[in-house]
C-alpha cells in the first residue's frame, strides 16, 4: 500500500452531527429551572409584562410550562399561525396563537394600585380548619394575593365537542345484556367442546 492510501480516520470534529446521533440538550438546563414548590405564578394570574416587545401589557395567565419556564399570557405576544379547513374550523387560515414569554418577563400586579411586584410567602394558620396556609404577600405594599380559583370553563374549551359519528349517549346507557342464572354467561354455538369447558 502506497502512502497516498493510507486509511486516515477523519477527524471526530468534520463528522460530529453527520453520523453520529446525539440527544438534543433541552431549552433550559435542569440546574437552571426553578423548582415547581418556588414558582409564585399560577393560571389564572394577572400579570404585567416589564421586558420585551409588549411591555407595560397586562394581560391573564392562560398556561404555563415549567420545564421551560414560560408562561402564555392572553392575546400577547401572538404570531399567526395557518390552520388548514377541518370540520372544527371550516374557513382555515390565519390565526392568531399566543407564544411563550419567559417567567422573568413577568412580573404579578399588585392589587392595590396596579404596578408591578415581587412576592414572599408567608404561613399563616387558617381560622377555620386550623392547619398552616401559605400566602402570598405584596412586598410593595403587604396585601395577600390569593391564589386564582379554578375556573371549570377552561376544561369545556379544550374538551373535545361531540362529533356525529359518535356514539349516542341514550345508545351507550342502554342495557343490552340480561345475564340469567339458569344458564352460562356464553352461548352455546360458542363454546369449546370436548375441552372440559360445559
Amino acid at each position: 500500500m502506497s502512502k497516498f492510501h493510507k486509511l486516515v480516520s477523519p477527524p471526530v470534529n468534520k463528522i460530529k452531527g453527520i453520523n453520529m446521533i446525539q440527544a438534543k440538550l433541552p431549552k433550559v438546563q435542569y440546574k437552571d429551572r426553578v423548582p415547581a414548590a418556588k414558582w409564585n405564578l399560577y393560571k389564572g394570574d394577572e400579570v404585567i409584562v416589564i421586558s420585551g416587545k409588549d411591555k407595560g401589557q397586562k394581560g391573564k395567565i392562560i398556561d404555563m410550562d415549567r420545564e421551560k419556564m414560560l408562561v402564555y399570557v392572553k392575546d400577547l405576544k401572538t404570531v399567526k399561525k395557518h390552520v388548514p379547513k377541518t370540520p372544527q374550523t371550516p374557513s382555515g387560515g390565519l390565526f392568531p396563537m399566543e407564544t411563550g414569554i419567559h417567567m422573568s418577563n413577568v412580573a404579578l400586579i399588585d392589587p392595590k394600585d396596579g404596578m408591578p411586584c415581587r412576592v414572599r410567602w408567608e404561613k399563616e394558620k387558617d381560622q377555620m380548619t386550623g392547619q398552616l396556609v401559605r400566602r402570598r404577600i405584596s412586598k410593595r405594599s403587604g396585601i395577600d394575593i390569593p391564589k386564582p380559583v379554578f375556573d371549570p370553563a377552561l376544561l369545556d374549551e379544550k374538551r373535545k365537542k361531540d362529533n356525529p359519528v359518535d356514539t349516542l349517549a341514550e345508545a351507550v346507557k342502554e342495557q343490552t345484556f340480561f345475564p340469567l342464572l339458569n344458564s352460562p354467561p356464553v352461548p352455546g354455538d360458542l363454546r369449546l367442546k370436548g375441552h372440559g369447558l360445559w
